[in-house]
């Protein structure tokens, strides 16, 4: 039987996932390139809604982003029987050069500058299931680094 208090694995699951190296945009680390992008751009944040297949920015640039992790949100919905009608939002919100010190333990990556990631579910009854990840990471640069084969 599905219960709600699931949203908080499915929640961690996709912050992680996110967070990951494998999380790649054009064959390259897609936090690296969103924070080049931010960074030119002067913003420090960007908001995607999983649920509605949106961004706080009008971009067209990041639509593989949001899609990939929308299908993985109702993935993970029906693996774990949950009612798609549970969810009344999905978002994950990306900070740049926002430092927590007492997450610092949690960042491995020595280079770079810091970011937060958080994935926030509401469900119907309008409880918040939040999961958040950290790291830091430097500008997407083709030339110093690999692209996926």
């Amino acid at each position: 039987m599905a219960r709600r208090r699931e949203f908080f694995d499915i929640a961690h699951g996709i912050s992680s996932s996110f967070n990951s190296r494998n999380n790649d945009l054009q064959g390259y680390w897609a936090i690296g390139i969103l924070y080049k992008y931010l960074s030119t751009n002067n913003i420090t944040s960007i908001v995607f809604d999983i649920l509605n297949n949106t961004s706080t920015l009008n971009t067209e640039k990041f639509p593989q982003i949001i899609s990939r992790y929308s299908a993985l949100l109702y993935y993970l919905l029906g693996v774990k029987n949950i009612n798609y009608n549970w969810v009344k939002s999905a978002t994950i919100k990306i900070d740049f050069n926002q430092y927590n010190k007492t997450y610092h333990d949690q960042i491995f990556y020595p280079i770079g500058d810091p970011y937060t990631i958080t994935m926030t579910l509401i469900d119907d009854r309008g409880k918040i299931f939040e999961a958040n990840s950290y790291g830091k990471c430097r500008y997407h640069d083709p030339n110093k680094e690999f692209k996926r084969g």
